[in-house]
This record gives C-alpha cells, sequence and structure tokens, in this order.
C-alpha cells in the first residue's frame, strides 16, 4: 500500500531516454551498447539543460544498461548528484505491445514490462513531493507512461520516444496528474 500522499506539492519526473548509440534499436536490447559520439553530445546537451534550470533535482534513477548509465553519468556530473541503477528498469522489447504470440521470448520480456511498472511505483512512493530524473529507454517511457494514461497496449505500441528527449511529469502518489 503507499504511502500517504502529500496534497501540497507533486512529485516531478522527468523521463529521460538514453543518448544515441553505434547501432540500430532493434539490435540494442540483446547487446547492450555504449552511446556512440552523437549520443555523447546529446546526453551532454540534457545535461546542460539540467545544469542551467533553477529546478533543484533531488535523484537520479537508471537502469543497468550501459547506454543508460553513461546518459545518466554525464547529467550527474552536471548537477552534482549521483546516479542510481535499477535492474527494474531495463530495457524490454516494444513487441510486447502487439499482444500476439505468447512465446517464451514474450514471457520474459512481458516479465521486465510488470517489474519496470512496479519499481517505477516503488519510485514514486519513496520520492513523494521531490523532483527525479529517470534515464531510461524508449520502451520504458512509453511503457509507463502509457500504463499510466491509461492506453491500451496496441495503442502503446505506436508510441515511440527519441533520444535524449526530456518529458517532465508530475505525479500525485501514483496518479499521473500532467504530462
Amino acid at each position: 500500500m503507499p504511502p500517504t500522499i502529500s496534497k501540497f506539492k507533486p512529485t516531478i519526473v522527468y523521463f529521460i531516454r538514453h543518448g544515441k548509440t553505434p547501432l540500430g534499436d532493434n539490435q540494442v536490447i540483446s547487446q547492450n551498447p555504449p552511446l556512440s559520439s552523437e549520443g555523447i553530445k546529446q546526453a551532454k546537451r540534457v545535461a546542460l539543460e539540467f545544469k542551467n534550470s533553477d529546478e533543484q533535482i533531488d535523484k537520479i534513477y537508471t537502469s543497468e544498461m550501459l547506454r543508460a548509465i553513461q546518459t545518466a553519468e554525464i547529467i550527474s556530473k552536471s548537477i552534482n548528484k549521483k546516479s542510481i541503477k535499477i535492474k527494474q528498469l531495463n530495457e524490454f522489447s516494444r513487441s510486447i505491445f502487439k499482444r500476439k504470440v505468447y512465446t517464451k521470448k514474450f514471457q520474459i520480456h512481458y516479465k521486465r514490462y510488470l517489474l519496470a511498472k512496479k519499481g517505477f511505483d516503488r519510485i514514486l512512493d519513496e520520492n513523494m513531493s521531490k523532483t527525479i530524473l529517470l534515464v531510461v529507454h524508449g520502451n520504458i517511457i512509453c511503457g509507463l507512461i502509457g500504463k499510466k494514461l491509461k492506453i491500451p497496449f496496441p495503442d502503446i505500441y505506436k508510441l515511440s520516444y527519441n533520444h535524449c528527449n526530456i518529458t517532465r511529469a508530475t505525479f500525485i502518489g501514483r496518479k499521473l496528474k500532467t504530462l
């Protein structure tokens, strides 16, 4: 059961997709590549935005996958906050949103999706009324936001998220208020 909800100050979550990698989006899940030189530049631009912002960031969370860790580290250094690695935020295949074939591979990725939802709710519970960054993967962002917006699975598949995009969301407890 979630803790008591603060009525005065929402939790602010910045969703940030990692920078670009040298591999195509279909290859990155299985290979865990680093950022490309373009991805490093993208991460530095995002880091500069947060460094120049008046908003105080309380915590930075990232997946345990290399491209997200590198992006989070670049941002972390610019705002003097250490990032926290969360395995539950690791990438999964977007094919789960199609829900057509229930193969063993589907089950593995669907479990990762469920873990991501659970992990995100725990992060929200632990950070009420704070401002946090989530440096993760496009499918994680689409899955979490899609679920909070109650978008049907097949329609979540239609969502996309560009490298190093920033989305600001506010939550009251676990409920999405603004996006």
